[in-house]
């Protein structure tokens, strides 16, 4: 299915940390988990199909994970048992446009000039903008809910869509085909859009492209409309018309509470 690369000799690092170890390139000075060559493998394996057992039996919880080697070349002194432990990364897939853009390459991009300039944070000023706070008054009404979404209403275009969850899991704003259908917009309006967004059982996810279109959130006074960038999915069955997830949640810059709706 996949080859490793040749070995070249003990003395090959990848990186600067003599205690990090590369399960792919057999190497030292850098993590298995952090090996960019091995993440790009694995994405081509799981569109060609390769993995599709694997992801069923991980949706199913059948996989064991096998114990890893460590391969330092030296015990450190003063470690004991708990600090010697491997542990384990456990990664999501996202999809959209977050993260950098559409591409591997854009996504790596974003990635490295992330970790070259994570001292700007310190300098960054936001939007002015009003403390936020939730209070019993806000409950009223509202609780007990029995831990239900967040479910509202937007309106786009000359349309009142219903049945919007927002989501802060989710890296995309999505917006289902039969509700495109319903709001009457054209196939011409939609762009392209080459990759796929995966589910959380590994499911593929059918993109039909992408649409920007100006969504209203509020109503009256509370009213504020800012421009969304939808990918339009087509899937046999769906609770909801759009996903609101972190994309448009932090252009509205709005707060999420689940406790109070």
């Amino acid at each position: 299915m996949a080859t490793f690369p040749p070995t070249k000799g003990k003395s090959m690092t990848l990186g600067s940390n003599n205690n990090a170890w590369c399960a792919y390139h057999r190497a030292k000075g850098n993590d298995t988990e952090k090996c960019f060559r091995l993440r790009d493998l694995i994405e081509e394996l799981i569109r060609s199909g390769h993995l599709r057992k694997f992801i069923d039996d991980a949706a199913q919880g059948r996989v064991v994970v096998p114990k890893v080697q460590r391969h330092d070349s030296k015990e450190l002194p003063g470690r004991d048992e708990d600090q010697t432990r491997v542990r384990i990364a456990v990664n999501t897939i996202a999809g959209g446009f977050s993260g950098g853009g559409v591409s591997n390459n854009a996504r790596k991009k974003y990635a490295r000039s992330a970790t070259h300039e994570t001292y700007l944070v310190g300098n960054t000023s936001f939007s002015p903008a009003p403390d936020i706070s939730f209070t019993a008054e806000d409950g009223q009404g509202v609780l007990p809910h029995d831990d239900d979404p967040l479910v509202i209403q937007v309106q786009i275009l000359n349309c009142d869509v219903k049945r919007v969850l927002i989501d802060s899991g989710s890296s995309a704003d999505v917006m289902y085909w039969e509700a495109s259908k319903a709001m009457q917009l054209a196939e011409e309006q939609l762009q392209p859009y080459e990759k796929t967004l995966v589910g959380f059982a590994g499911e593929h996810v059918e993109v039909m492209g992408y649409t920007t279109l100006l969504t209203t959130f509020g109503e009256e006074e509370n009213a504020k409309t800012i421009k969304v960038r939808y990918l339009v999915v087509k899937t046999p069955f769906t609770s909801y018309n759009i996903i609101i997830g972190r994309p448009a949640f932090n252009a509205l810059g709005a707060v999420l509470s689940t406790l109070y709706l």
